[in-house]
């Protein structure tokens, strides 16, 4: 939120008065969808990730293996920030899917298309984000996912009031294409 207030700063004495009103709400949305993910994560993530690092040695006890996890003040702020800002960020993917969308750079189809990769990626982003155990990553990507199929939708309804008249969630039929193959082959030259 601040990065995006010191760029409003900066571009906003250039708007006319039409794009501030594009632009206003879209600031405003931003910092609610960081202040969201930031308090999801507070409440739920850190607690369930500190208290399953806490405990991972416990289910050993007694064992000359045992392992004591040691929560330091420096590991915890760091880490803990480190995910606060991760999660802040990446409830703002709907929000870059509906200024793409709205930009016409992507289309609900083209999301769905490559919903699969998308939840790979997903996974790997999760990983990547979160400090190196399971319940963190998960409890990260399975929110992604769930935004990223929010933003699906988003894309969806963008699409639609433009007025787009492919703004359907069918596929377009069968004897359409074949129709328009037909056609593209008549009209080749010989």
């Amino acid at each position: 939120p601040i990065v995006f207030w010191q760029i409003w700063a900066f571009v906003a004495p250039g708007l006319y008065s039409h794009e501030k009103r594009y632009a206003i709400p879209f600031v405003v949305m931003s910092t609610v969808m960081f202040l969201t993910g930031a308090v999801f994560c507070y409440y739920l993530v850190l607690p369930w990730t500190i208290q399953w690092l806490l405990s991972y040695g416990q289910a050993s006890a007694g064992a000359e293996t045992a392992i004591n996890y040691q929560l330091t003040i420096n590991t915890y702020i760091r880490d803990s920030t480190k995910i606060l800002i991760a999660f802040g960020l990446v409830f703002e993917f709907p929000l870059l899917i509906a200024f793409l969308a709205a930009a016409g750079v992507v289309t609900h189809r083209t999301l769905l298309a490559i919903w699969k990769y998308a939840v790979v990626a997903i996974f790997i982003l999760g990983a990547l984000l979160t400090p190196p155990e399971p319940v963190s990553q998960l409890m990260m990507a399975v929110p992604m996912i769930v935004l990223f199929f929010a933003s699906v939708g988003i894309a969806y309804l963008i699409t639609k009031s433009k007025g787009d008249p492919g703004a359907s969630f069918e596929e377009p039929a069968e004897h359409d294409e074949i129709a328009r193959d037909e056609a593209e082959h008549h009209d080749a030259p010989r």
